[in-house]
């Protein structure tokens, strides 16, 4: 596969949020040999960690249930000087091309399409993230 670098002494910080726990699970497993991985269940959850952290980057789901969605929340990022720049992309089962143009005319950087594969995920977070 080769898209990231598995560089265990120089791995970035990246914040996961998504209120299916199933989905959580399934992004620490494909990504836990490149980050070192938060996770969020929702909006309120997320700005706590922001607050608390520093992170590279941001793989955040769309609609998260009660609260702020996930379009939201990367706004709320994007107000936080740090974050002006730092790699957001979303989550979502969205998926028109209208759909993925909206969400990127808004500011995330790029969209993965729920379900998706290990290689899917890495290969978006490798156009994202450098490494």
């Amino acid at each position: 596969m080769g898209y990231l670098s598995k560089n265990t002494s120089k791995l970035q910080h990246l914040l996961l949020v998504d209120d299916d726990f199933a989905s959580l699970a399934f992004m620490k497993k494909y990504l836990e040999d490149y980050f070192v991985l938060h996770a969020a269940s929702d909006a309120k959850q997320a700005l706590k960690l922001i607050e608390e952290n520093n992170y590279y980057g941001f793989l955040i789901d769309i609609k998260l249930g009660t609260g702020m969605n996930g379009l939201e929340l990367m706004t709320e990022l994007r107000h936080i000087s740090r974050y002006k720049t730092a790699p957001v992309i979303a989550i979502t089962a969205l998926f028109t091309p209208t759909d993925i143009n909206f969400l990127k005319r808004k500011g995330f950087d790029d969209v993965v399409i729920k379900p998706f594969t290990k290689d899917m995920l890495l290969e978006k977070l490798h156009s994202q993230i450098c490494i």
